[in-house]
């Protein structure tokens, strides 16, 4: 399967949907999170990180808490206010 950029988009905006609605005021969440949210299962060689790692980058209440030198790491992590969403 052949994963797109509005897949982890979307997969992160019901991860943050579904954080409110069980009354979350916030949520962090890890590229890797998302990744294996969306379903991608796959190799090192064949992973979509960088996909999920923009989609954590989208979101205008997200505030970067963990990063690396690449910016693409599985390790990227966001912090979300849900108040804002």
């Amino acid at each position: 399967m052949s994963y797109t950029q509005g897949e982890f988009d979307r997969g992160l905006k019901a991860m943050l949907k579904q954080a409110k609605n069980s009354g979350a005021k916030k949520i962090n969440i890890t590229a890797l999170q998302l990744h294996h949210h969306v379903g991608f299962v796959g190799s090192r060689q064949n992973h979509r990180m960088p996909m999920a790692c923009a989609a954590l980058e989208k979101i205008p209440s997200g505030k970067c808490i963990r990063s690396t030198p690449s910016g693409r790491s599985s390790t990227l992590e966001y912090e979300y206010d849900l108040s804002k969403i």
